[in-house]
């Protein structure tokens, strides 16, 4: 007797009773129909029934089909059941009274009934275990990618429900089950560990033979440049579509070819599928363009006849801007890894701040993506001053790549709020009566609204006005109203939305000043009492303006709102602009009449490991892979931040295709760290540390002295001053065969890593190695008894006067040391009078 349930497999399993396909053109009835008509299935019907029956008077038999769900056609079908059993034996039931119970069977999965009667032959078949057919379903990725969701949820659904008494094998490749399980967990009983086992991610091997493989004129490698081009290395498949005279299907087997050489990785948001590149992908581009050298350009290489460009996908060409002469502004979709750091990073409902270097980075890009499983909006914009704040990141939600995703065909049924509510409470603007009635007419307001703000701020660059303080005060409103305004509307669509802002390191104190003050106007403008906007309440200075505002009635037990979304602040200066900002905030007085509530939220100076470990787990799952403390560890203390961490996962590992659901490797970490610029590993390092460091992670084999020297340009002298602080940090291991990392090579079963990755090492038992190892006897007994103080924690001031260098290190592990997250609370509005008895609502962890 085979076992029920449902198993997922790469191989079809031998002389399946039945076999089913889902593919593209699957629907719930056409499911049910082949099940029900299925011989193999009505045999092993037949004889559950029967088996079931067994020793049961009619009466009792049928309760229990009543109790097993059986109660389709006014419990009439259970009657028929009981019927067929009584009447034949079970060899004949096949061919004699069973049939007017089939027949009714059919009826019920005709489509004509609702999908509690489709059940029936399923609930039938887990009547007894004796006999337990086995089921192969053939799972094609057309399903999950052509199918609606809404089609899809309840075949998945009758699929569990028909695993109860059956051996439902759903075979498909690794890469499909592991989408099929991220976007139907819920619907169906499988686990992670269910799903087979994934390739290594690419080694040095596996990206030369991609290289000589691919056609460096060909379509895969044209994708690459492309790819390559974008300051975000994403793409979706209708901009690559758009790009191309080639055939659709043509551009998809050429993105099948990049992902069988685990060059890009691919996933799907609700605006459709997308395409990241992958570290490997730009090492082939690297090996070709060395062995050839890069012949032609973009535009030269991709030679065909063009279509319309990638905006075309959308209703208008609205991703560009006001600019200089460097160029206009523009808004990209951002990749899943920028995502992930940016979401993980800012505290729930608060603030936070991450020391990141952005002053490389294009401050005329804004960057935007939309994931609709988790609700959730990223945008990311640069701040150099208040006008650019307010105005990038109204223009960012206003993009063609939020709005399509967000204010789909079916929005207007997921708005909760009446008009009255979303208009007087919520202050939304842009909500015409036709607005409130037609999706593409919401989503026509909402670009307009955007293209007059963008022109506005650009008359206002090319001094097209009378006035310019005027000019700008108009524009700053109309920037500030969208913005709040879509930050209401996701908030009662119930998206969560994230806001990265880069803030440059050369910001003079005057613009440090500008930027808080109109990023303090944006937050106020983002709290909310209930459904309350909370700036019209308590801070709005126009009384014309707050008379037409709905009133608020404060409840004196819980007087607590809340900021919608969440922020993070981006830059090497970004915890000095924090202090600025709070301040702002604090010194921010009420109008006179304002109700008494207050919206507190928490303000993050550094994100805490449960930020990095959440980041780093986001980008994992989606490549097949499980998080482990260890990793956590070393990643947060070799990656200059919680963006290079996640970027270094991102980029630097290819999806598990074999064994998804399992844990990281040491050795896969390795492989990412390896993929980060040698100044981002431990940023307070010496230079030479770092460029050490960035070529032992991409060693295989230890190697000399010399030639770790050489490969890092550094000399022998500089790396032996600093042999002993890394020997005693565990990261440094040399042997008679050479220098090497304390982490493990390219090789599975290698777990070597430092020994305070295990998290079994005190912080200042480190610092007392270091010690040790580095200093003479008469420095190392004054840093050893203040690290070893009586009272009161560890002093590293006389450890770290002898080796300052060994900050870095310190303060990476002290992220780990402490499960309390460094955070203060902030809190906007009036002074109450009296605090409730209960006390303020719990903070962010």
């Amino acid at each position: 007797m085979s076992a029920s349930g449902l198993t997922l497999t790469r191989q079809t399993p031998a002389a399946p009773a039945a076999t089913l396909v889902l593919d593209e053109d699957s629907t719930p009835t056409q499911l049910a129909r082949a099940v029900t008509t299925n011989p193999g299935l009505q045999d092993a019907l037949a004889a559950t029934v029967h088996d079931a029956a067994r020793g049961e008077t009619a009466l009792a038999f049928r309760d229990t089909l009543l109790g097993a769900g059986i109660t389709q056609h006014q419990e009439f079908l259970a009657d028929a059941v009981v019927s067929a059993v009584r009447e034949y034996p079970r060899v004949e039931m096949k061919q004699g009274g069973v049939q007017a119970l089939l027949r009714m069977l059919h009826g019920l999965a005709s489509g004509s009934h609702d999908a509690e009667d489709t059940l029936a032959v399923p609930r039938l078949l887990a009547l007894d275990d004796t006999t337990t057919p086995t089921v192969a379903v053939r799972l094609t990725d057309g399903f999950l990618s052509s199918v609606r969701r809404s089609q899809r949820e309840p075949i998945c659904q009758y699929l569990a429900e028909l695993a109860q008494g059956a051996d439902v094998r759903v075979v498909a490749s690794g890469r499909v089950q592991l989408k099929l399980y991220h976007e139907h967990r819920d619907d169906l009983p499988v686990s992670r560990d269910d799903i087979a086992p994934l390739a290594q991610p690419p080694t040095t091997e596996d990206v030369e033979t991609a290289a000589t493989s691919l056609d460096p004129d060909g379509r895969p490698v044209q994708i690459l440049r492309q790819l390559v081009e974008q300051p975000a290395e994403t793409l979706s498949y209708h901009e690559l579509y758009a790009e191309a005279s080639v055939s659709k299907s043509r551009v998809r087997q050429a993105i099948a070819d990049l992902t069988e050489y685990d060059l890009v990785a691919t996933y799907t948001t609700g605006g459709g599928k997308r395409v990241d590149l992958l570290n490997a992908g730009t090492q082939v581009l690297d090996i070709l363009d060395a062995d050839a050298g890069q012949q032609t350009t973009l535009d030269d290489c991709v030679s065909e006849t063009r279509q319309s460009p990638p905006q075309a996908v959308y209703s208008r060409t609205a991703t560009r801007g006001p600019g200089d002469a460097r160029g206009p502004y523009r808004t990209a979709y951002l990749d899943a890894g920028r995502h992930a750091a940016a979401a993980s990073s800012a505290p729930d409902r608060g603030i936070g701040a991450v020391d990141h270097p952005v002053d490389g980075e294009d401050s005329h890009l804004r960057g935007v993506s939309v994931d609709t499983e988790r609700r959730e909006v990223v945008a990311e914009w640069t701040a150099s001053s208040g006008l650019q704040y307010v105005v990038s990141g109204a223009l960012a939600l206003a993009s063609p790549h939020v709005i399509h995703e967000v204010l789909g065909d079916g929005v207007l049924d997921q708005l909760d709020d009446p008009a009255e509510i979303l208009r007087g409470a919520r202050q939304i603007g842009a909500l015409s009566d036709k607005a409130l009635d037609d999706a593409e007419a919401l989503r026509a307001a909402f670009l307009e609204w955007g293209d007059e703000v963008a022109e506005m701020t650009s008359r206002h660059h090319k001094g097209e006005y009378e006035d310019r303080a005027q000019h700008r005060g108009q524009v700053m409103r109309a920037a500030h109203g969208l913005l709040g305004s879509l930050t209401h509307l996701l908030d009662a669509l119930d998206y969560e939305l994230v806001r990265s802002v880069r803030v440059p390191r050369g910001l003079d104190d005057e613009h440090v000043e500008e930027v808080a003050d109109a990023v303090a106007h944006s937050v106020l403008v983002a709290s909310a009492y209930g459904v309350h906007a909370g700036y019209r309440h308590l801070y709005e200075p126009r009384e014309d303006k707050r008379e037409s505002a709905w009133g608020v009635d404060v409840d004196a037990r819980d007087p607590y709102g809340r900021l919608l979304g969440r922020f993070v602040f981006v830059g090497q200066r970004s915890t000095r602009f924090l202090d600025v900002l709070e301040a702002r905030l604090e010194g921010r007085d009420v109008h006179e009449d304002a109700p008494e509530f207050v919206v507190p939220f928490p303000v993050r100076r550094e994100p805490s490991a449960g930020a990095l470990r959440r980041g780093l787990r986001r980008v994992l799952q989606s490549k097949g892979l499980r998080v482990t403390d260890a990793v956590v560890r070393l990643l947060g203390v070799f990656a200059g931040s919680l963006f290079d961490a996640v970027e270094a996962l991102h980029r630097g590992l290819a999806p598990e295709n074999e064994h998804p659901g399992r844990e990281i490797r040491v050795d896969e970490a390795r492989t990412a760290l390896a993929s980060l610029p040698a100044s981002r590993l431990v940023p307070e390092e010496a230079p030479s540390v770092q460029a050490a460091l960035g070529v032992l992670l991409a060693t295989d084999r230890p190697l000399a002295k010399t030639e770790v020297a050489e490969r890092a340009g550094v000399s022998t002298r500089s790396l032996g001053r600093h042999r002993n602080r890394l020997e005693a940090l565990d990261v440094l291991d040399v042997t008679g065969e050479g220098w090497r990392l304390g982490i493990a090579f390219d090789d599975p079963d290698d777990q070597r890593l430092p020994e305070w990755a295990t998290g079994a090492v005190r912080l200042s038992a480190v610092g007392d190695a270091v010690a040790l190892q580095a200093l003479d006897d008469e420095a190392y007994v004054e840093a050893s008894v203040a690290l070893g103080a009586a009272s009161g924690p560890p002093d590293y001031g006389p450890l770290l006067e002898y080796v300052p260098q060994l900050q870095g290190w310190l303060d990476a592990l002290a992220l780990f040391a402490s499960s309390e997250p460094t955070e203060t609370t902030v809190a906007v509005g009036p002074e109450l009078e009296q605090t409730p008895i209960q006390g303020t609502r719990g903070e962010s962890a």
